[in-house]
């Protein structure tokens, strides 16, 4: 399936998003993108959304489980009818989160904000889809030889994992290997804080489309 393909589903998808009114759930709509990114399988997807669609008396918020009961039947209806692989499902779930995120944001926030579609009525998907590739391009990766403080989010014997300021890590990711560190171990990180780091190559994920940034560790006390 094409990118044109794939965005035409994720429009698709958006719309059916808002018609549901799951632009109140965009939380549990973004975590079950992000499962699903991990495990790359919709049985499993299908059973967790189903499983926290249960009633959950220890959810902080009331509406959880039912937010996770219209994921199940969106997607469900979704993926009978349209037979995509499990790939670009995860391309086209992770479209239609962000443009539901972003409509929802569009609604609210004012022209001062950067969001020009909010105070407009009758725009179009297409034209809001046009205004969210736009402000995505608009994000600049940092180039080999950039410097950066990103967020510890995951630590593994091998590597550090970083987000990267203003990309989703369905998009792009950093990745710090043990044997860019001293002494070669990652036990000394802590997940949650942040590590000044600088670019030393980044690759593309031929399967997934994600971008994987390669990077170094720069002690506080070195200068960039």
């Amino acid at each position: 399936m094409d990118q044109k393909e794939i965005h035409i589903l994720a429009e698709k998808f958006a719309d059916e998003i808002f018609k549901s009114h799951l632009d109140r759930g965009i939380g549990e709509l973004e975590k079950s993108f992000k499962y699903f990114v991990m495990v790359r399988d919709r049985r499993l997807l299908l059973e967790m959304i189903y499983e926290r669609g249960e009633d959950t008396p220890f959810s902080q918020n009331r509406n959880t489980s039912d937010h996770y009961r219209k994921i199940f039947l969106l997607i469900g209806s979704f993926l009978k009818v349209h037979k995509v692989s499990d790939d670009d499902f995860a391309q086209i779930l992770g479209w239609s989160y962000r443009l539901a995120k972003y409509r929802s944001e569009s609604t609210q926030l004012s022209q001062e904000n950067g969001f020009g579609l909010s105070s407009k009525k009758g725009v179009s998907r297409s034209e809001l889809y046009e205004e969210y590739v736009k402000k995505k391009k608009e994000r600049s990766l940092p180039n080999i030889g950039d410097g950066f403080t990103g967020r510890i989010t995951g630590i593994h014997p091998e590597f550090i994992q970083i987000a990267i300021p203003d990309f989703p890590e369905d998009e792009a990711i950093g990745v710090l290997k043990a044997e860019m560190l001293a002494g070669k171990k990652t036990s000394s990180f802590r997940e949650g804080n942040s590590a000044r780091v600088e670019v030393i190559n980044v690759v593309t994920n031929r399967k997934t489309g994600r971008l994987v940034v390669d990077l170094k560790w720069v002690p506080l006390k070195a200068k960039m």
